[in-house]
C-alpha cells in the first residue's frame, strides 16, 4: 500500500528486510497501546478546559498533527538510514540518534535528556494512577492500604518484566494494554450516556467558558493524550520493514482517535464544565465504573513496560552495558524503577505531573523535533528531493503550535503546581 500524501514513503526505501522483527500490524499496536491508557480518563475535563466543544475540535487538531508529525519522524530514519548505512543494525538510541545526524550533539543531547524527563515521568504517573486506582478499589471493604504502599508494592511486580530486551520481546504486553483501553472506552461512553438517561443529573453546562491558564492546562492534557513518539523510532528500530513505519502511526493514531471521540464528548455533553478529572470519578458507580477502573490499571500496568523500555535502553547505552540479558540490565533497569517510586511518593499527584510532562517534552518530542529534523534532512542529505510548499508550510505551522502551546502550558502546569493548597506531604514523611 502506498499513500501519496507521504510520497510514496519516500519511494519504499530499499534497504532490507530484517530476518527477525516486528511487523506492521505489532508496531501499529505497540503506538496505539502505549499512547492511549492514562490520558484518555483525563479528556472529558481536558475538553472542558480548553473551552468544552471548542476543546473536542482543538483534540482532533491535535491528533492529525501527531500523526502527520510522528510519520515524518519514522520518514527522518528512514533517509538516514539510506545515508549513514551502519543504521541499519540495531540502535538503542534512536531518537537522539536522529538529532545528532541533523544537528549535531547537541540536539542529541537536548533529545535525550526530555526522554528521559519524559518517559521517567510518565512512569510515575502509571505507577501513580494504578496505585489510586487499587485504593479505590479496596475503600468499601475498609482496608487502610493506601497508594503510599500501593506504588513500590506495583514496582515490585513489574520490575521482571521491566528487565525485558526491546518492544519484539513482550509485544503481548501491547495487545494487552490496547484491549484494555478500548473496553474502558466502551464502558466510559456507555455508562455516560445512561447517567444522562435516568435524568437525575441536572442540565449540564456546555458554554464555552475557558481562560487563557485553563486553555493550555487543556493543551497540555490533550498532548499527552497524543504523546509518544520518544518511542517511535525504537519501536521503528525492532520492524522487519522500517521503511513502512508511516503505515504503523496512521493506523494507530485512526484507532486512538476512534477511541478518544466518544469518551470525551459523551463526557462533556452530559456532565458540561462539572466533569471531574477522571471521567471514571464522574460516572455514578455500579459494577461497570469497577470493572473500567480495573481494566485501566491492567492497562497502566502493561503500557508501563513498553514506555520505560526506551528510556532504560539509553542508559544502558551511555553505561556499555551489552544488549543481552544479565544482572547489570537488571540492576540498572531495577534503579530506575525505584527512581520512579521515589518521584511518585514525593510528589503524589499525577495530574499535575500529566499536565506538565505534557506541555513540556512532550510537546517538544512529538510536534517541535520531528519537523525540524525532517526538513533539515531534506535540505542537507537529498537537496535533490524537493519538499512540497503544503507539506513544509503544514511542518512549520505543526513546530509554531508546539512551541508556543508548549510553553504556555509548561507555564501554566508550574503556576498550578505551586498555587494555594496545592502541596500535598510525601508519603514517606510522617
Amino acid at each position: 500500500m502506498k499513500l501519496k500524501i507521504f510520497e510514496r514513503f519516500e519511494q519504499q526505501q530499499d534497504g532490507p528486510a530484517k530476518a527477525q522483527g516486528i511487523a506492521i500490524w505489532q508496531a501499529a499496536i505497540f503506538i496505539a497501546a502505549q499512547i492511549a491508557g492514562s490520558g484518555v480518563l483525563a479528556l472529558p475535563k481536558a475538553a472542558s478546559d480548553a473551552g468544552g466543544w471548542l476543546g473536542l475540535g482543538i483534540m482532533l487538531v491535535l491528533c492529525v498533527n501527531a500523526t502527520f508529525a510522528g510519520a515524518h519522524l519514522g520518514l527522518c530514519w528512514a533517509i538516514a538510514e539510506r545515508h549513514y548505512p551502519d543504521l541499519k543494525t540495531h540502535i538503542r538510541n534512536p531518537y537522539p540518534t536522529l538529532g545528532e545526524k541533523a544537528y549535531g550533539r547537541w540536539l542529541s543531547i537536548v533529545i535525550s535528556v526530555a526522554m528521559q524527563v519524559e518517559l521517567i515521568g510518565t512512569g510515575t504517573v502509571f505507577l501513580l494512577l494504578s496505585a489510586q486506582i487499587i485504593e479505590t478499589l479496596l475503600l468499601p471493604y475498609e482496608l487502610s492500604v493506601n497508594a503510599c504502599v500501593w506504588l513500590p508494592t506495583l514496582a515490585a511486580f513489574l520490575c521482571p518484566a521491566m528487565w525485558l530486551g526491546s518492544p519484539k520481546d513482550f509485544w503481548q504486553f501491547g495487545v494487552g494494554a490496547l484491549l484494555t483501553t478500548l473496553t474502558t472506552c466502551i464502558i466510559a461512553t456507555v455508562e455516560s450516556i445512561n447517567d444522562a438517561a435516568t435524568g437525575l443529573l441536572p442540565p449540564p453546562d456546555t458554554s464555552v467558558t475557558l481562560t487563557p491558564k485553563s486553555f493550555f492546562l487543556g493543551f497540555g492534557v490533550i498532548i499527552f493524550s497524543f504523546g509518544g513518539a520518544s518511542t517511535f523510532p525504537t519501536i521503528q528500530n525492532d520492524m522487519r520493514h522500517r521503511e513502512k513505519f508511516p503505515i504503523s502511526v496512521m493506523v494507530a493514531f485512526a484507532a486512538i482517535i476512534t477511541m478518544y471521540v466518544p469518551v470525551t464528548a459523551a463526557g462533556f455533553a452530559v456532565y458540561g464544565h462539572d466533569v471531574q478529572s477522571s471521567i471514571l470519578n464522574s460516572i455514578s458507580s455500579g459494577p461497570a465504573v469497577v470493572a473500567a477502573q480495573i481494566l485501566i490499571a491492567i492497562h497502566l500496568v502493561t503500557a508501563f513496560v513498553i514506555l520505560t523500555n526506551p528510556a532504560t535502553q539509553y542508559i544502558e547505552h551511555l553505561l556499555n552495558i551489552p544488549h543481552k540479558f544479565g544482572w547489570k540490565r537488571c540492576l540498572v533497569r531495577t534503579c530506575v524503577l525505584l527512581l520512579m517510586v521515589f518521584i511518585g511518593e514525593t510528589v503524589r499527584d499525577f495530574g499535575k505531573v500529566l499536565s506538565l510532562v505534557g506541555g513540556s517534552t512532550t510537546t517538544l518530542l512529538n510536534m517541535v523535533f520531528p519537523p525540524i529534523i525532517y526538513l533539515k534532512f531534506k535540505s542537507t542529505l537529498e537537496p535533490e528531493s524537493t519538499v512540497p510548499l503544503w507539506r513544509k508550510i503544514y511542518l512549520l505551522v505543526i513546530l509554531v503550535i508546539g512551541l508556543v502551546g508548549g510553553v504556555a502550558a509548561t507555564y501554566s502546569a508550574i503556576l498550578d503546581i505551586v498555587g494555594p493548597q496545592s502541596f500535598r506531604k510525601p508519603c514517606y514523611i510522617p
